[in-house]
């Protein structure tokens, strides 16, 4: 490649994976893959506290492993964004070329995308959203009103970002959904 050409070359590439979903999907593979590893690493963390909490308590081990849930939700949460915006470049490969930076708008993103999701389903994605922007990235909040209770995907008030491990399945869920959307459009867009 010239040397002149290069700062070109790059520009293109820029374009060419932005407007691609192929490069999304496999961004979120990668993602869902460190996710998995880090919500398998959790459950046993927590499966072992269940089973004898006071060894667990002593153990070198002990700790890390059960607050990692919102670094899983966090992974899982950005597998989502790139599988939505995927869906979304593949109907129409331009969606984000208005030249504003996309941002990690998840419940905007998977809501454009129409998929049918459970009352629940959709009450989750603002938590996921917020493991996403903070609670899986940082410790407080990145504004300070971010810790104001609102009512959340248990109906009860709660901190944003609160998500529980019995959330998983709807999760996953979610992420299976937006694969097979995200299939659908690229089959679609090929026809």
């Amino acid at each position: 490649m010239p040397q002149g050409n290069a700062s070109n070359w790059w520009d293109k590439q820029y374009d060419q994976q932005r407007q691609h979903p192929f490069f999304r999907a496999r961004q979120a593979d990668r993602l869902k893959l460190a996710a998995d590893l880090i919500g398998n690493a959790h459950q046993a963390a927590l499966n072992s506290f269940r089973a004898d909490s006071e060894a667990f308590m002593n153990s070198s081990a002990r700790g890390i492993e059960l607050d990692s849930f919102p670094v899983y939700v966090m992974l899982v949460g950005l597998a989502m964004e790139n599988l939505a915006k995927g869906v979304l470049v593949a109907k129409n490969p331009q969606h984000f070329s208005d030249g504003k930076k996309p941002t990690h708008r998840l419940t905007k993103y998977i809501k454009e995308c129409g998929l049918c999701l459970s009352a629940k389903q959709v009450a989750l994605l603002p938590e996921v959203e917020a493991c996403v922007v903070w609670a899986g990235r940082y410790p407080v909040p990145t504004s300070i009103g971010g810790w104001r209770l609102r009512r959340g995907a248990t109906e009860q008030m709660q901190v944003p970002g609160t998500i529980d491990l019995q959330d998983k399945p709807e999760i996953e869920e979610i992420y299976d959904l937006l694969c097979r959307a995200l299939r659908t459009a690229v089959h679609a867009a090929a026809k």
